[in-house]
């Protein structure tokens, strides 16, 4: 073949051949080498032959081992197309199934919940680095095996890839058995995790300590004011000069920084101590603690007053509810002992008329169970505030006349002439007319049954501002020897014989009813008088309602 061969010359002064610069190889046919500064490129073309010398082995089967896998690729190569087809439904049926074990993993049928493993159990990031120690002994094996003969290369590549699946496949089950748990299980269970958070806990305490230390510095800087004072006061002591005057006045104030802080805090102790034992009537003389120890006696007497309130709000609590029971029972049974007693008496031999008379107790008596029932069905609704509220601007005035018209006859029977005051014809609050009635039911019912016979009923309907008032006055029959508080609550009758039919409900029920509404109700009783009083926000009449 045709190759550059190099010519080298030495620099000479003069010469007939062209001087050239070095380049790098430009083809196969070009030979080049590196000499030093001073010497000069020439190129020339000779012929070089080269020969290659081959063998083959002289006993060469016909059937060896690259024959057959030649031959094995060769059917292969045929049924290419369904080899595709067959890859990609195994690829499909490996999803699949991969999605089912995933949401199946951590459960068990015969318990409730997400079941751990013992491979669960393994910190996670421990269960990562066998994971991954794993894959690269089977990596390293795998790759070992193409040196080996044939089949054993088989076996041993196929094998290396089922245990890679199951334990890739063992991993992530795992991994999705940890995210089920819950309560960030996958990442707090590891070694990591628990460093993080040992790590945060103590950022955390620091950080409280350090807040901790911010909120006591009005007491902290007192402390260290009082020691840098006692400091200075005792170097200015400790001199030749004043040797023994400046000793006494030394010792005297150390052991007063020393006796008066004990001293104050054995008070403080003794304080405790009797609140602890229940002496919660005994208050702490805070005359001769000073400064911080004051503030503390101080605080020790309100704790002790505020218990003592509990206390007495607990007993006053356990009181009403065994009243509680009792009314109920006796409100219930006194209805029920009728009706049983005169069923009784119908059952007997009677005149015509003496039927009619016990027919008609019966109805008044059931009549009364069933007011006791809806009152008690009402009471558990309103206080549970399960009872729908339908908000929407109404006139009171107008509700008021209402409610005075459908109780006109039984207030005339119970002798009670009204007397209204309403000064405006239209006053807008926002409310709920079916609860508004409600209440006024309530009111004017007690009327009814407490009010003495011959006085009057005085409802005032009048605006203050923005607020509009709704009174309800009247003279009891009974003695009022409650508190208005009391009296609203469940069960308290202002008759406390229990003669009058009722079930000591309606006031409380009334006041629920107030609130749901965003209104409220109060009571004042002065001596026999009895005065209820409904607040509500004003609204303003729209323009439409303004105009003529």
């Amino acid at each position: 073949m045709l190759v550059d061969s190099i010519l080298i010359a030495e620099p000479q002064s003069t010469g007939s051949l062209d001087e050239t610069v070095p380049q790098q190889q430009e083809d196969s046919n070009t030979v080049l080498e590196a000499f030093d500064d001073s010497t000069f490129w020439y190129r020339k073309t000779v012929d070089l032959t080269y020969s290659v010398t081959g063998y083959v082995l002289k006993d060469m089967a016909y059937d060896d081992t690259f024959s057959q896998y030649v031959t094995l690729v060769g059917a292969m190569y045929q049924y290419r197309f369904v080899l595709v087809v067959l890859v990609c439904v195994c690829l499909a049926a490996l999803l699949c199934l991969t999605v089912y074990l995933l949401s199946a993993a951590g459960r068990r049928p015969d318990q409730e919940g997400i079941f751990l493993n013992p491979l669960d159990r393994v910190p996670g990031d421990l269960y990562l680095v066998i994971l991954g120690a794993s894959l690269t002994g089977l990596f390293a094996l795998f790759n070992q095996s193409f040196y080996w003969s044939g089949w054993i290369t088989l076996v041993t590549g196929v094998g290396c890839l089922i245990v890679g699946g199951i334990l890739v496949m063992a991993a992530l089950l795992s991994l999705a058995t940890r995210v089920k748990y819950g309560n960030g299980y996958w990442w707090r269970h590891s070694v990591t995790g628990f460093c993080l958070l040992m790590l945060g806990r103590g950022f955390l305490y620091l950080f409280r300590g350090l807040c901790s230390v911010f909120r006591m510095l009005p007491v902290i800087w007192k402390w260290v004011l009082t020691g840098a004072i006692a400091a200075v006061v005792t170097l200015a002591c400790l001199n030749p000069v004043t040797s023994g005057v400046g000793m006494l006045i030394v010792l005297g104030m150390w052991t007063f920084l020393i006796v008066y802080p004990a001293w104050s805090l054995g008070k403080l102790q003794e304080a405790a101590r009797h609140m602890a034992q229940g002496k919660l009537q005994e208050k702490l003389d805070p005359t001769h603690l000073h400064g911080s120890f004051r503030q503390i006696a101080q605080d020790l007497n309100a704790l002790g007053q505020g218990a003592s309130l509990a206390v007495e709000r607990q007993l006053k609590s356990e009181r009403m509810k065994t009243e509680l029971i009792t009314n109920v029972s006796h409100d219930i049974k006194t209805p029920l002992t009728s009706i049983v007693n005169y069923v009784d008496l119908l059952q007997k031999p009677h005149t015509p008329a003496e039927g009619e008379q016990y027919l008609e107790v019966l109805a008044r008596q059931s009549q009364r169970l069933k007011k006791l029932t809806e009152d008690l069905v009402e009471m558990s609704k309103a206080s549970s505030g399960s009872i729908p509220v339908n908000l929407a601007p109404v006139n009171v005035v107008e509700l008021v006349n209402q409610a005075l018209a459908e109780y006109e006859e039984k207030l005339q029977r119970a002798n009670l002439p009204v007397v209204l005051t309403a000064p405006q014809p239209e006053i807008l609050v926002s409310a709920d007319g079916r609860l508004f009635w409600r209440v006024m039911d309530n009111l004017l019912g007690n009327c009814v049954k407490y009010a003495q016979p011959g006085t009057r009923v005085y409802v005032d309907v009048v605006k203050y501002e923005k607020k509009v008032m709704i009174s309800v006055k009247n003279i009891s029959q009974a003695e009022l020897n409650l508190p208005a508080e009391e009296l609203m609550e469940r069960f308290v009758r202002g008759d406390s014989a229990r003669n009058t039919e009722g079930s000591g409900l309606g006031l409380n029920i009334a006041k629920t009813l107030m609130s749901l509404q965003k209104g409220k109700l109060n009571l004042v009783i002065d001596g026999d008088l009895f005065k209820a009083v409904l607040l509500f926000n004003c609204l303003s009449p729209t323009p439409e309602e303004k105009a003529p």
